[in-house]
């Protein structure tokens, strides 16, 4: 087969095989009629959903079990939705809420503006024509978050009622549940966070109202420091497609436009991208533009190896973005090189294991083991934060947020960045297996 594959940019014993560059001649197929039906379907990176949600009806099934029990018993509920970017949580959380509209549930859906939860966004879950009223903060208050300040503000109806906003939002909700599913929610200042998990514990037991936090793994750290109602609240983790749903993302968008390609081949593209939903939109994007450009119905090793450039340029853009976070800070730049080096042999570690291996590229810069281990321990919570690790929720794992991004920062190792020791990432390893009881 000219379609071949080799452990390289997509290199990660979890997240499959990536296709080797070099073997990607660039090849253009004979001319014919064919027209794929419709327009291309796949849009990475504009926003837009993808053509076909596949894979997460395990997900949409925790959800709408979460939601049945709101109903039924009254009570109000809040989760965490965490995972690495591109990995389809916005688009799986805009269904959802549409969901749950159909389902009678009054749902809103915002996104932080400048680190805030906008008054505009709250007002939407009260009954209509009540607006914040004018809010007198003394000079020993000082100034509030937007959203400590609609919470102490009273709200007025344009027919002159008046109450406090969790006073309001649980009258509403006997009416009809409310659910508020706050996107990048991520990127609240502590305070507004503190703020919101505040008046969710107020209205938690009285109000059928539900709080979905949507963010990067580092909305985990915020949450947590959310004081004792954070510490009570559930985490959910979207994880990568499984390889049939990943096939059938692409099968199924493509088929509607009559192009097709074999079982064998979709499974190359979706373990190139690692089952990744981001990067399964870019190949199928790649492959339709491809079939129309060039009248090809049926794809072949030759047709995938033609497309394959494009989408290795496209992920290199996608890698520059990440990269461009991590480079200015020598520590944080020194141990993604050692984590990279590390999970090319092994696709998770746990906690301990992690800082271990970040010590090893701190060893040289910190000569203080104190300061050293307090400084790996921080990096850990910033690489955490970006999304370059994460941890699944109920899992003892940190894993590395996209796999194929360890080979790409490793190639941009300095002098400064040599290879960790590949005798002490052995030790660390065997270690980290041992205490998790795994192979």
């Amino acid at each position: 087969s000219v379609f071949q594959y080799e452990m390289s940019l997509g290199g990660s014993r979890r997240g499959g095989r990536g296709l080797r560059r070099a073997l990607a001649p660039r090849y253009t197929a004979p001319m014919s009629s064919f027209k794929p039906t419709g327009e291309n379907p796949f849009a990475p990176g504009t926003g837009l959903p993808p053509p076909l949600l596949a894979g997460r009806e395990t997900d949409i099934a925790f959800f709408r079990d979460r939601l049945a029990r709101v109903k039924a018993h009254g009570h109000g509920d809040a989760l965490a939705v965490y995972g690495p970017r591109g990995m389809g949580k916005t688009v799986l959380m805009r269904q959802l809420r549409d969901d749950f509209q159909q389902d009678g549930v009054h749902a809103v859906w915002a996104t932080p503006k400048k680190g805030m939860v906008a008054a505009e966004s709250l007002a939407e879950l009260l009954p209509k024509g009540f607006k914040m009223g004018q809010l007198e903060v003394s000079a020993s208050t000082g100034p509030l978050t937007e959203l400590a300040g609609a919470l102490k503000a009273t709200w007025r109806s344009d027919k002159g009622e008046e109450a406090r906003f969790t006073s309001l939002l649980e009258e509403a909700s006997k009416q009809a549940p409310r659910a508020l599913f706050l996107d990048e929610a991520h990127t609240l200042n502590q305070d507004e966070m503190n703020e919101l998990l505040n008046m969710m514990q107020e209205v938690a037991y009285s109000s059928r109202f539900m709080l979905v936090l949507i963010g990067t793994p580092g909305l985990t750290q915020s949450v947590r420091q959310g004081g004792t109602f954070g510490e009570r609240i559930e985490y959910y983790s979207i994880d990568m497609l499984d390889d049939e749903a990943a096939m059938e993302a692409l099968r199924v968008p493509l088929g509607k436009g009559g192009i097709s390609a074999s079982d064998e081949l979709l499974q190359e593209a979706a373990q190139d991208a690692q089952r990744y939903p981001f990067f399964i939109q870019v190949w199928g994007a790649a492959l339709w533009d491809y079939a129309a450009k060039q009248g090809v119905q049926r794809l072949t090793d030759r047709d995938m190896q033609a497309v394959l450039p494009g989408v290795a340029a496209h992920r290199d853009d996608f890698y520059n973005g990440r990269f461009r976070e991590i480079r200015p800070d020598d520590d944080l730049f020194a141990a993604t090189v050692a984590l990279a080096d590390a999970f090319q042999s092994a696709s998770r570690f746990d906690e301990q294991a992690i800082v271990e291996i970040i010590l090893l590229a701190l060893e040289t810069g910190i000569p203080e083991p104190a300061e050293r281990k307090g400084r790996a321990e921080a990096v850990l919570q910033e690489l955490i934060r970006i999304g370059y690790v994460w941890q699944p929720a109920r899992s003892p794992y940190v894993e590395a947020g996209i796999p194929s991004l360890m080979a790409y920062v490793a190639q941009k190792r300095t002098e400064r960045q040599p290879a960790a020791p590949a005798a002490d990432l052995r030790r660390i390893g065997e270690a980290a297996a041992k205490r998790l009881g795994g192979p």
